[in-house]
């Protein structure tokens, strides 16, 4: 591969590469389930977070007011 660094198709592969090799990584190990469920469970917790957030946001926004 050439040094040319300013080929858009040379930066795509290398970033390709870099994401192969995260993904090797990430295939490689062997999450337990204690890891799996603390995954699990920070997940949850921020889904539940970003659901909380959007309700407050939606009740923000359903302020009562002056209709056309």
């Amino acid at each position: 591969m050439s040094s040319n660094n300013n080929n858009p198709f040379e930066k795509i592969n290398a970033h390709l590469t870099e994401v192969r090799k995260s993904l090797a990584a990430v295939n490689a190990k062997v999450l337990d389930e204690h890891s799996l469920q603390t995954h699990h469970n920070k997940f949850m917790k921020y889904y539940d977070e970003g659901l909380a957030l959007l309700d407050t946001i939606a009740i923000k926004s359903k302020k009562p007011g002056p209709k056309n």
